[in-house]
């Protein structure tokens, strides 16, 4: 690894301009980004197959007995990832105000 007080000015603005690493990040969060929405606005048929379609999001809220949310390792696995790819669409935020 060089040290940065080791590099010549050309160096430093020949790394500073590399903006790959930024492309990558930016193109990930828009992609966790689309797919957190997608789960919010996109029905999907119920588990149940009656024809109902819900919302991915919102399905989970809807379950009782010993399916609802905190009572199953499934819906609150889901529910817990949800939350987790919330991130994507801060770090898209970021990206894109330059961040």
């Amino acid at each position: 690894m060089t040290d940065i007080m080791e590099l010549t000015i050309s160096e430093v603005r020949m790394r500073a301009q590399d903006d790959g690493p930024a492309f990558g990040i930016g193109a990930i969060s828009a992609l966790g980004a689309a797919w957190w929405v997608t789960t919010i606005v996109i029905p999907w048929p119920n588990a149940n197959n009656t024809g109902l379609l819900k919302h991915a999001i919102w399905f989970v809220w809807t379950l009782t007995g010993t399916r609802e949310i905190f009572s199953s390792y499934l819906p609150t696995a889901y529910l817990a990832s949800w939350v987790a790819n919330f991130f994507y669409v801060l770090e898209a935020l970021a990206w894109l105000v330059g961040g």
